[in-house]
């Protein structure tokens, strides 16, 4: 509820009419007579909301027609949160190492939201926060409009990216919008000895194998070994993927 300083008056002679207004329209107030000598007209507003914004009220005094009626005006300011908030664009899909900009535009806080963006990888392990130079932030009365300019890299596929716009002068105010990251980029592989082999105690006649780790968007088509610049196939045998995290494969030489 809000309670605008009640209007008090010397009761003057005659004894003044003392009114209310919004924005020009008549109000009704409630008339206080508890103080000997002073009019007071107190006005209660319930549940202020955000067209209440910028609202104008005057209390205004007249007791004759020979002069001009006195007033005084309060101007209603309001601290509002965030309505919406949109990042755009969603591309289908994004080449890895390629700049790429994406918008953030939100309204209805007052004062301006502040926008920050996020990055979180796959499975919401890991989170980075965008300043400086990667955001550009511009400002007015009703919205904020923030870009955020980064270059994916193949480990950001599937990553999620958020924009996320908070009152700061508002506890819980914040709302964000986000974008989860298709990232096209060509075979990242990793070769390693085998986990259950110790390189410093392979003898002549053991069997050893590899595993090769490959993470690719679109997913691979073809895996080819080769051992000595010759296809593999003639030295060993190519066992089926193991789907722990991304695919491994693995090759035992004979």
């Amino acid at each position: 509820m809000l309670q605008p300083v009640p209007a008090a008056l010397p009761p003057g002679r005659p004894e003044p009419t003392v009114s209310w207004f919004a924005n020009g329209r008549l109000l009704d107030g409630t008339v206080d007579a508890s103080t000997p000598k002073v009019i007071v007209n107190r006005l209660d507003v319930s549940r202020v909301t955000r067209q209440h914004l910028n609202t104008t009220y005057r209390c205004q005094a007249s007791n004759t027609r020979l002069i001009d009626p006195k007033h005084h005006d309060v101007r209603l300011d309001l601290r509002l949160r965030p309505v919406s908030v949109r990042l755009s664009p969603r591309p289908l899909q994004l080449p890895a190492d390629e700049d790429v900009r994406f918008d953030c535009l939100t309204v209805g806080s007052r004062p301006q939201a502040v926008v920050t963006w996020w990055k979180t990888r796959r499975g919401g392990l890991e989170e980075h926060h965008f300043g400086a130079p990667h955001v550009e932030t511009r400002e007015n009365d009703t919205a904020a409009w923030s870009r955020l300019t980064f270059r994916p890299k193949a480990a950001d596929d599937g990553a999620t990216i958020r924009c996320h716009a908070d009152n700061p002068h508002l506890d819980g105010s914040g709302i964000e919008d986000s974008f989860t990251l298709n990232v096209v980029h060509p075979p990242v592989v990793e070769l390693r000895l085998g986990d259950t082999l110790n390189p410093g105690n392979i003898k002549e006649g053991d069997d050893v194998y590899f595993e090769c780790s490959i993470r690719s968007n679109p997913p691979k088509h073809r895996i080819a070994w080769f051992h000595n610049q010759t296809g593999a196939e003639r030295g060993g045998r190519a066992r089926a993927p193991q789907r722990t995290g991304h695919p491994r494969y693995h090759f035992l030489m004979k």
